[in-house]
């Protein structure tokens, strides 16, 4: 609305948006109090429709029969939008969220091991470290050395762009990561943690697991993320595989009155594993119910995942929040199970 007072006269003018043209009314207020009508007339002008916004996924039902799928290309930009248009999950649900965490581990345990032939496995490791011997990779079966690796892993008198100097850039710790019993020994480089396991049968390391970046040690053959928008833990078993996963989403909103972020929207996953090896049922109405998403996990497996109100998600999330307070922060020299090492100590 605009007004405008032009010598003897004040103009009203009103306008609003109709098939892309404007419309205008014209009420003029005259000196004598009357006023004066002009009927509605249109611009020759036309506005072009705005270009559509495009996200990095897309939310549509196919048919009664799919569930809503989300194509993960990048969480991190613009999607917080489109969380705004996902349903509230509903009591059946949460009730079914409740009972598949009820199965989940959360807790934070270091396990020493027992170190009573401790020499014999530093001595092999040793061994790796002067690249005199290979190890074992667990996925393959084959052999490689230290370097061959990833990331590579260089000699203290060398230097390489993509790689990391062994002594300068890492550090050494030992103690039972896969609960078997017998320590591990974990090379820590500044964006990636490697998991080294002694197999005495072979007399060689095996290249057992890879932490990778954003992930921290949660404990025994635990690892846990915050990043972004992103919450991630999963448990390893004895072989090296995932026992269980899950992960959580906190969307976030900027407050431009109050000058901050909040959070628009919680998001909360059906623990990896639960229902693919039956502990729980899933029906088929709750798949059709739930949102998924390929990217994450993997091209062919569809992971659930639902919106939640902020004291469902508080719930649900409690066990991963509560491991994330003692391990943010945490120094693993500062954990009495856990043997810590410079790369000189372990080769004198």
């Amino acid at each position: 609305m605009v007004v405008l007072s032009l010598g003897l006269g004040v103009y009203l003018i009103t306008g609003s948006l109709y098939n892309n043209q404007i419309e205008m009314s014209v009420l003029t207020a005259n000196v004598d109090g009357t006023h004066n009508s002009e009927e509605p007339e249109l611009c020759t002008e036309t506005i072009p429709p705005e270009e559509p916004t495009e996200y990095p996924y897309s939310h549509e039902t196919e048919s009664s029969d799919e569930s809503r799928h989300i194509e993960i290309d990048n969480w991190f930009t613009d999607y917080s939008y489109k969380y705004k248009e996902m349903q509230y999950a509903d009591a059946e649900i949460v009730e079914l969220l409740r009972e598949s965490y009820r199965h989940l581990d959360f807790s934070v345990e270091f396990k020493k091991g027992d170190f009573s032939n401790f020499d014999i496995i530093v001595e092999e490791f040793r061994r790796l470290l002067k690249m005199e011997d290979t190890l074992i990779d667990r996925e393959t079966g084959e052999e490689k050395y230290l370097n061959e690796i990833y990331p590579p892993l260089v000699q203290p008198d060398e230097w390489i762009d993509s790689g990391y100097n062994l002594r300068d850039e890492c550090l050494y710790y030992a103690f039972d990561f896969d609960g078997d019993g017998t320590p591990e020994i974990l090379l820590q480089c500044p964006s990636n943690i490697l998991v080294f396991k002694y197999v005495p049968e072979r007399g060689k390391f095996m290249y057992w697991h890879h932490v990778y970046g954003w992930y921290r040690l949660a404990g025994s053959g635990k690892c846990i993320r915050v990043h972004n928008a992103w919450r991630d833990f999963y448990k390893l078993d004895t072989e090296g595989g995932i026992e269980w996963s899950t992960s959580f989403m906190e969307i976030p909103n900027y407050d431009f009155e109050l000058d901050e972020w909040g959070v628009e929207a919680y998001i909360v996953f059906f623990p990896e594993c639960a229902y693919m090896e039956g502990q729980m049922v899933i029906s088929e109405e709750v798949k059709r119910q739930g949102y998924y998403e390929y990217e994450y996990r993997g091209e062919g497996e569809k992971v659930y995942f639902f919106r939640v109100t902020a004291e469902q998600y508080e719930e649900l999330s409690s066990g991963f929040y509560a491991a994330w307070d003692i391990i943010w922060d945490i120094h693993y020299e500062m954990i009495e199970e856990v043997a810590e090492y410079s790369y000189d100590e372990l080769l004198a």
